[in-house]
C-alpha cells in the first residue's frame, strides 16, 4: 500500500535555492508526493531553514517494486539548486555531484498496491553492457584489497567526463557511457536523469562487476522532445550496501556532474 516517510533536511543557504530530493527503491527511481504537494513526480524541491535546525518533510509513495517478504534497499539523493541552469548567476555549491545521501533498508510485510507513475519514460534508444580487462595502471593504481572493496566509476556525455556544457544543441540522440570497476560483491543500478526526470524504468541499466575487469554500460538517449535547455545527470544507485555491512563508502550512492545542453 501506501508508504510514508520523514525525512528532515538541513543547509545552509539553501532556502533560497532549494534542494531536490530524488528517492530509489532497489535502484529504480522511486516517484513520490507530499503533504504540501499531491503531485506524483520523481523530484520535489524542498527548501529548508537556513542554519543547523532541520525542516522535517514527509515523502509519500507507492513502492514501484517489492512482494511480501523482500528486504530492499532505498536512497535518497539530494540535487542542490536543482533550477540552476549554466549562465545563472553563479551558486558556488550548484550540482557538483550532488549532496547529501541515505540509504536505509525496507521490509515488506505484504505485497504494494499498483505503483503510481507520472509517466513512462522511454527514451533509450539502444543500451547495451561490456566488460574488458583493466589495464596496468588501473591494477596498478589501487591495492588487491582496494580493487575488492572499493568502487570508481566515470560517466560521461556524448564522449565527454564530467560536466559538459553545449550550445546550439538541436535534439539530437545523446550518447551516454558509465565506466565502472571495483568491489564485484557490490550490486548497483545506473540512474540517468534529463531535466530531473529518469530516462527509463529497466533492469537494463541493473550493474555486475567483476574481478579485474571495468564494466562499460553505453546508451544513446533520445532528445527530441528538446525545448531550449536540457540538464542531464546520473545517479549510481547500490542495491546491497546496506545488506552487505563490509562495503566501503565509495560503494554508497552517489550523483555524477551535472551537463548543461541549449539551443
Amino acid at each position: 500500500g501506501e508508504m510514508h516517510m520523514r525525512i528532515a533536511l538541513s543547509a545552509q543557504a539553501l532556502e533560497t535555492h532549494g534542494v531536490g530530493v530524488l528517492v530509489f527503491l532497489d535502484g529504480t527511481p522511486q516517484p513520490y508526493w507530499t503533504l504540501d504537494n499531491n503531485v506524483c513526480q520523481y523530484m520535489h524541491i524542498f527548501y529548508p531553514s537556513d542554519g543547523d535546525e532541520k525542516t522535517i518533510y514527509e515523502l509519500i509513495f507507492t513502492p514501484v517494486t517489492g512482494q511480501t517478504g523482500d528486504t530492499l534497499e532505498i536512497g535518497l539523493q539530494c540535487i542542490t539548486a536543482p533550477e540552476y541552469f549554466i549562465g545563472d548567476d553563479y551558486i558556488p555549491f550548484v550540482q557538483s555531484g550532488g549532496s547529501g545521501q541515505m540509504v536505509t533498508r525496507l521490509k515488506f510485510a505484504s505485497d504494494p498496491g499498483e505503483a503510481i507513475l507520472p509517466h513512462d519514460p522511454q527514451r533509450v534508444l539502444s543500451v547495451s553492457q561490456e566488460y574488458i580487462d583493466m589495464t596496468h595502471d588501473e591494477l596498478d593504481y589501487w591495492s588487491g584489497t582496494d580493487a575488492m572493496e572499493k568502487v570508481k566509476w566515470t560517466f560521461y556525455v556524448d564522449g565527454i567526463k564530467n560536466c559538459t556544457t553545449r550550445t546550439g544543441y538541436t535534439g539530437e540522440p545523446i550518447s551516454m557511457k558509465l565506466e565502472i570497476m571495483g568491489n564485484p560483491n557490490a550490486e548497483f543500478a545506473l540512474a540517468v536523469f534529463v531535466n530531473h526526470e529518469p530516462v527509463c524504468i529497466t533492469d537494463d541499466f541493473q550493474i555486475d562487476l567483476r574481478q579485474g575487469q571495468k564494466t562499460i554500460l553505453s546508451a544513446s538517449v533520445d532528445m527530441s522532445d528538446f525545448k531550449d535547455k536540457a540538464v542531464i545527470y546520473a545517479v549510481l544507485v547500490p542495491r546491497n550496501v546496506r545488506i552487505d555491512s563490509l562495503m566501503d563508502p565509495s560503494c554508497y550512492i552517489s550523483a555524477s556532474e551535472t551537463s548543461y545542453y541549449s539551443s
